[in-house]
């Protein structure tokens, strides 16, 4: 009994193995989102920069006008 449950289990845990291959195989042979996928990327890869140093002119306008403004409160200036 033992050597027929192990058997069964065995040829289950092939069976699963089997899907799984045959699921990576149509999965990697589909080509349906490569399109979009890359207008992605290429949207990630422009915008993320650029949104970084947006970010830092944006910080430095700041400090600069704070700056100006601190230079126009003194009175003998």
């Amino acid at each position: 009994m033992p050597d027929e449950f192990h058997d069964e289990r065995t040829f289950l845990r092939r069976g699963t193995l089997r899907m799984r291959a045959s699921l990576l195989r149509r999965l990697h042979a589909d080509r349906g989102g490569m399109v979009t996928l890359e207008h992605a990327l290429l949207l990630a890869a422009f915008t993320l920069p650029m949104y970084l140093v947006l970010d830092a002119m944006l910080d430095n306008l700041g400090t600069y006008y704070a700056m100006l403004t601190f230079f126009g409160s003194v009175p003998f200036f």
